[in-house]
Parts: structure tokens; C-alpha cells; sequence
């Protein structure tokens, strides 16, 4: 059996603000320099 990881986009706010497009991408592209990729 194999265990898959992955990173979970924020996309639920829990303030005043949703997360802005550039905070995503920035999420992503850490997410991806530490090994993480999509699934598929």
C-alpha cells in the first residue's frame, strides 16, 4: 500500500479577506519545492 501526501489549498477564509491569487500561487510553489505535486 502507498500513502499519498498533498497539499491542501486554503481556499476557506476564516477572516475578513480570502486568500489573493498571488498567495496561492506563492502556497503552490512551496508546496512544489518541498516534493508535493498534483494528483492524478
Amino acid at each position: 500500500m502507498t500513502l499519498k501526501l498533498g497539499a491542501h489549498l486554503p481556499l476557506a477564509h476564516f477572516g475578513d479577506q480570502q486568500p489573493t491569487a498571488a498567495a496561492l500561487c506563492a502556497y503552490a510553489s512551496a508546496a512544489r519545492r518541498l516534493g508535493y505535486s498534483t494528483s492524478g
